[in-house]
């Protein structure tokens, strides 16, 4: 209901300009703004949160080979080189993969017999490995026994470790091996993948 004062007139309830609750002066309004202001300063004034770049993944493993010699000539120390290559661990590479087959048999499936890094490189990329490790034995006329282990780099085409001995005979071969193997992979520089060649296997 409205109320009706004594001379009958309408007397109206709403409030007067000027409510108390909204400020009508300059002061006042920027006394009633100034809390919501200080508060939005300072949140703009807080540095943003340190965020942690994300770690580059590790990189892949280094696959490789390894091919024992051909036992056609001095069988028992072709054997035993072969059974130490198997046994060899290269830091940054995969356990290494045996083949069936020696270097020269390899080459001679790809049609590439030149005992040159451009050759063993073919035969690295045929495998589809990064480092290539194989042993040689040879019948050499002065010293008897010729054993050559040798390592190499398939991205790079090179042979980064290599290491010769020669024995009077194949019993004086055979405790001399380890240093041999030891030797070529001594200078490997740190292992990294450099390409990814088509997976295949070497057939005779």
């Amino acid at each position: 209901m409205v109320p009706i004062g004594t001379e009958g007139r309408l007397r109206s309830t709403a409030c007067p300009e000027g409510d108390l609750t909204t400020p009508t002066t300059r002061k006042g309004r920027l006394l009633f703004w100034a809390p919501a202001l200080i508060a939005l300063l300072g949140c703009a004034s807080k540095p943003p949160p340190h965020v942690e770049a994300p770690r580059p993944p590790p990189p892949p493993p280094v696959k490789m080979a390894v091919l024992p010699p051909d036992t056609l000539i001095f069988a028992d120390v072709a054997s035993a080189l072969g059974d130490r290559l198997a046994r060899v661990q290269v830091g940054g590479a995969t356990p290494a993969v045996m083949a069936k087959v020696s270097m020269e048999v390899a080459q001679l499936s790809l049609e590439c017999v030149s005992a040159t890094d451009e050759c063993f490189a073919k035969v690295g990329r045929f495998l589809q490995v990064d480092r290539l490790l194989w042993g040689q034995i040879e019948r050499d006329k002065e010293s008897g026994v010729k054993v050559t282990v040798a390592f190499l780099d398939v991205g790079r085409g090179a042979v980064v470790g290599r290491a010769e001995g020669t024995f009077a005979e194949p019993a004086a071969a055979i405790p001399g091996l380890q240093k041999l193997i030891d030797d070529a992979i001594r200078r490997r520089a740190t292992l990294s993948q450099s390409e990814r060649p088509q997976r295949s296997e070497v057939r005779p």
